[in-house]
């Protein structure tokens, strides 16, 4: 791999690390509020172990669900982690906003539980992608991250000498939402088998896959570009703005019908065993 790719893949996994920490603090932010709960709410042992226990319901819930409608296949990885931790966010700061009791704060923990599922798994799902002979380290990483991330709420109410339980789950709340910001951002998979639309796929031109740099071109700003007048204007990439077009494929030759299939990824699926057979070498 060369420097600029090592430096790109560690960036994106200390990234993702640090947004799965301030994410997963939603999954005991109650728990570090628990004692405050039961003189306010008067609630017996058994009524505040829900509390938690509604949480791990709803991930192994959520996780059932993702796994059962190839959520992750069907939608870019980055993005449900940041759909994840931002519903997740919402539904934990309802509970200081609105509930008032036991049950309706049960139903909001559990939804919590159901949007971390999107959280946690499919973390490690991008941190894969980016890995192979050091996956163990990058799994420790992210790991140990979800470990930092899940006691942070006992963190907030100590550092601060928070006596109040309100805000505790806002301020774990508001981590949550910074954390799915940076997954949306910067929680861009390692491979193309990992994108799942054409807005999301990294298309490797020829000339930088034969020389092995491996260098991407992203198409999620790009692709709405494309003129939708006649086909033959959209079959023409001359007729597409700058901003569009791409290197010359290595079909170029062909015509300009196969340099259009280049250009909106077409290129990236005719030559993805190819491509990325270097691209895993290379790593």
């Amino acid at each position: 791999m060369t420097e600029w790719g090592a430096s790109l893949k560690w960036r994106t996994l200390l990234l993702l690390s640090l947004a799965e920490l301030l994410a997963m603090g939603l999954w005991f932010s109650a728990s570090a509020v628990t004692p405050v709960l039961i003189d306010e709410w008067r609630l017996t042992t058994g009524d505040a172990a829900w509390l938690t226990m509604s949480v791990q319901i709803g991930f192994v819930v959520g996780a059932l669900l993702s796994a059962l409608f190839n959520v992750a296949d069907i939608w870019a990885p980055r993005k449900v982690v940041a759909a994840g931790a931002l519903a997740g966010a919402g539904l934990n700061a309802l509970i200081p906003l609105m509930a008032d009791g036991l049950p309706i704060a049960i139903a909001l923990r559990f939804g919590t539980g159901m949007t971390l599922a999107a959280v946690y798994p499919v973390g490690m799902k991008i941190m894969a992608t980016w890995t192979k002979e050091d996956r163990g380290l990058g799994l420790g990483l992210l790991v140990g991250a979800l470990t930092i991330g899940s006691a942070s709420p006992h963190f907030i109410r100590g550092l601060g000498g928070i006596s109040q339980w309100e805000p505790v789950m806002l301020m774990a709340s508001a981590l949550a939402a910074v954390g799915g910001i940076i997954a949306w951002r910067f929680g861009l998979c390692g491979n193309v088998a990992c994108a799942s639309r054409i807005s999301d796929i990294w298309a490797t031109c020829g000339n930088c896959t034969q020389c092995g740099h491996g260098f991407r071109y992203s198409l999620l700003k790009h692709t709405a570009q494309i003129p939708m007048g006649p086909s033959s204007e959209r079959s023409d990439p001359s007729a597409w703005p700058p901003s569009v077009r791409l290197p010359p494929s290595p079909w170029a030759a062909q015509g300009a019908s196969s340099q259009a299939s280049w250009q909106i990824g077409g290129g990236a699926r005719v030559r993805r065993s190819q491509a990325w057979s270097s691209a895993e070498a290379a790593r």
